[in-house]
């Protein structure tokens, strides 16, 4: 109740039974439950259920489940699938493609002589560059901050902080940082510079770097430092997924790719902007990043729409309104 409020514990738990529910679809009640933070998409799981279980290939989810919920993304797909039927009333699950035997997550169309919109829907695991980063970031930050109090301190990385970033550069760049000066440069690495703490340092730095670009900050209340680390944000693996994803399209057809990212670092629109810049995203008529966390604001649900500029099947004004409806779903069952 303190974390999701009586209200919603209220009306989603006083009839909730999993080992009922689990029993009724034969499903093992321990594959279904993951940790906390999956509470809530756990009991909206069975509503999501009512909604697919007449459809056609509802079996398989069923299948897939037994083996647990994060089993070829599954949970993912009945959420998915759930709220697209939801709106259109007319989706089909795994319909074959093209070829006669890859097979789509699911299409849905607005009418029966309209066209199919053909979806692919995926998950962005944690990887082991984006530790890196984030690990890196916060210590170079963190280094910057102390050069000098009474000032704004910035370092701009431009090389990419990934694997091929040797450990002896690195501690190289760390030993370089404090004694460095405004406007220094380390070769090809890094540069450093300050502004007054009342001053934007975004137009000194963002020139020097290719987007996407992260930001980690670092600050000292007591001593009043603050210091920016700019970073390159690597691939990630996410330029193989949607190239991986984009082989499973229907040819001259609508196609959207919905990702997940909830357990991936950096934010939304850091990896918004990542995907939006490569060019096999245009293999989609849109790519719908979506972010689920657990936080001081309760239970939270972010969902984007990108529609690549280079798409081969630009999005209609139909599927349009139904990723916007979508959208408002995924919002309004946010627990803030």
């Amino acid at each position: 109740t303190n974390e999701f409020g009586q209200e919603w514990v209220e009306s989603h738990l006083y009839h909730f039974d999993l080992r009922k529910l689990c029993g009724e679809f034969g499903l093992p009640s321990e594959a279904l439950i993951n940790h906390f933070t999956d509470f809530d998409d756990l009991v909206l799981l069975w509503e999501d259920f009512e909604v697919l279980r007449p459809l056609d290939g509802f079996d398989d989810f069923l299948r897939k489940l037994r083996k647990g919920r994060r089993e070829d993304n599954v949970d993912l797909e009945v959420s998915i699938a759930a709220d697209l039927q939801r709106i259109t009333k007319c989706i089909e699950l795994e319909p074959i493609l093209a070829d006669g035997k890859s097979k789509a997550d699911l299409r849905f169309k607005h009418s029966l002589g309209a066209p199919w919109t053909y979806v692919e829907i995926t998950r962005k695991e944690k990887g082991i560059v984006e530790d890196l980063r984030k690990e890196r970031g916060e210590r170079l930050a963190a280094l910057t901050s102390a050069r000098d109090p009474s000032r704004r301190h910035y370092i701009g990385v431009v090389r990419e902080m990934d694997l091929s970033f040797s450990e002896a550069d690195y501690n190289e760049l760390l030993e370089w940082i404090p004694g460095s000066s405004d406007c220094s440069i380390l070769r090809d690495i890094a540069f450093v510079g300050s502004v007054a703490h009342n001053e934007d340092e975004g137009p000194f730095v963002l020139g020097h770097f290719q987007w996407p670009v992260s930001m980690i900050q670092s600050c000292d209340i007591s001593t009043g430092s603050f210091g920016v680390a700019y970073l390159r944000i690597p691939d990630g693996g996410a330029k193989n997924k949607i190239g991986q994803k984009s082989r499973q399209t229907m040819p001259n057809s609508e196609s959207i790719l919905f990702v997940d990212l909830s357990i991936t670092h950096g934010s939304q629109a850091e990896w918004d902007d990542q995907i939006a810049a490569m060019d096999e995203a245009g293999n989609f008529s849109a790519v719908v990043t979506l972010r689920c966390s657990q936080g001081s604001n309760g239970f939270t649900r972010e969902c984007k729409i990108l529609e690549p500029l280079n798409a081969s099947v630009p999005l209609s004004e139909f599927t349009r309104e139904v990723l916007a409806k979508f959208a408002a779903f995924r919002i309004e069952l946010s627990l803030a």
